[in-house]
């Protein structure tokens, strides 16, 4: 059902302050993905942050390559209908909407901006990266609990000899 605001100068100056408001109160998540896209970083696309379209705001958009990017937490899971109708109005105005997890994002950066590049029409020069299932592809109840990517190997620490023992040794075996 399309949203109809009272009176539409009224509508878009409360958008326009309710998405001053997620600027300044963005996730951890969010704010990791903005360092990514700001300032044309990002393949030289211009993105917005909690750009307002229509009666929604989306978390970020390209007008000019008609990209939104939508960060899905843990309540996202709970309102899928709403996401749906969402999505739906986006399309309507030609834009296409591509969804991660939040845990994807933080733990798998590099496979998030991989997927962003193919849909914008880039050719990564890197191989893709290990990748998370997004938010749509997943059935009730699944859930990451830990990060899917082995740990890196740790380096052995130096011995705990004190700076005179190793001074002495090489003392004693210059004699």
């Amino acid at each position: 059902m399309p949203y109809y605001a009272p009176h539409p100068k009224l509508a878009r100056e409360e958008m326009r302050n309710r998405s001053g408001v997620l600027r300044r109160e963005q996730t951890l998540v969010e704010k990791r993905m903005w360092h990514r896209l700001r300032a044309k970083q990002f393949y030289g696309i211009k993105f917005r942050r909690q750009h307002p379209i229509g009666p929604y705001i989306v978390d970020f958009c390209s007008p000019s390559a008609k990209l939104v990017i939508e960060l899905d937490g843990g309540r996202h899971a709970d309102q899928r209908e709403y996401d749906e109708r969402r999505t739906s109005y986006l399309k309507q105005y030609g834009f296409k909407v591509l969804r991660f997890w939040d845990n994807e994002v933080w733990h798998n950066m590099d496979g998030v901006l991989f997927k962003i590049a193919i849909e914008l029409g880039f050719k990564p020069l890197a191989a893709k990266p290990l990748s998370l299932p997004s938010p749509h592809e997943w059935g009730e109840g699944n859930k990451v609990l830990s990060d899917p990517r082995p740990s890196p190997p740790v380096p052995p620490s130096p011995s705990p000899r004190s700076r005179g023992e190793e001074e002495r040794s090489e003392g004693e075996g210059s004699l």
